[in-house]
C-alpha cells in the first residue's frame, strides 16, 4: 500500500469536526470553533457528543511529506538551476520569491519539460493577465508624464505673461504728482465714510 493510499484511508477515518450546536442553529455554520464556557458537553467530552479537535487525529509523520493529491512532492524553486534539477514524474515546482520576468521564463521551461507548477492553476492565463496589467500601467505612466509636460508648458506661458515688461508711464511734473496723491488720499477718506 502506497503512502497516498494510506493517507486516503486515514482521511476517511478522520471525523468531521463541527462547532458545538451547529446542527441546531443554521447561523453557526459547520466550521470548527473550540467550545468555550462551563456548559458545552463537547468540551467535557461526554459520550455521544461530537468529538473535539485533538492532537491524536494528526496524520502520521511519514504521510506528511508535503505532497500534492496526485502524489507529487512539492519543491520550492527560486532559480532556473533549481528548476532544471526537478524530476517531473516525482516532483512538482512551486515558484517562490521570483519576479515576473524570471517567472515567465520558468513557466515556459516548465511547459516544455511537462513540469507541473503547484501555485499556478493556469500558467498561460497568468502570463497574459500580467502582461495586460503591465501594458495598462505603462499607458497610465505615459499619460501622467504627458499631463505633467502640458502643465509645465502652461505654467511657463503664465510666467512669460507675468514677466512681460510693463508699459512705462510718462514722467509727471511736480504739480501733477501732488494732484494724483491728493486724489488717492481722497479715495481712502471717502471709502472710510
Amino acid at each position: 500500500m502506497s503512502l497516498l493510499e494510506k493517507k486516503r484511508v486515514e482521511k476517511k477515518k478522520m471525523p468531521k469536526f463541527i462547532r458545538s450546536d451547529a446542527h441546531k442553529k443554521k447561523r453557526l455554520g459547520i466550521k470548527w470553533k473550540k467550545p468555550i464556557g462551563i456548559h458545552p458537553k463537547m468540551r467535557l467530552k461526554i459520550k455521544g457528543k461530537p468529538v473535539m479537535v485533538n492532537i491524536g487525529y494528526k496524520t502520521p509523520l511519514e504521510l506528511q511529506n508535503h505532497s500534492m493529491r496526485n502524489g507529487l512532492k512539492i519543491v520550492e524553486v527560486r532559480t532556473m538551476d533549481e528548476l532544471k534539477l526537478i524530476n517531473p514524474k516525482e516532483e512538482c515546482a512551486e515558484l517562490v520569491g521570483v519576479g515576473f520576468r524570471k517567472k515567465k521564463e520558468m513557466i515556459a521551461f516548465c511547459e516544455a519539460n511537462k513540469i507541473t507548477i503547484n501555485n499556478l492553476r493556469n500558467p498561460k492565463q497568468f502570463v497574459e493577465r500580467k502582461e495586460n496589467e503591465l501594458k495598462a500601467q505603462k499607458e497610465k505612466t505615459t499619460k501622467r508624464s504627458q499631463m505633467k509636460k502640458e502643465k509645465t508648458k502652461k505654467d511657463e506661458k503664465v510666467v512669460e505673461k507675468k514677466s512681460l515688461p510693463k508699459k512705462e508711464e510718462p514722467e509727471l511734473s511736480a504739480d501733477e504728482e501732488k494732484k494724483q496723491k491728493k486724489k488717492e488720499i481722497d479715495k481712502v477718506l471717502i471709502s472710510k465714510q
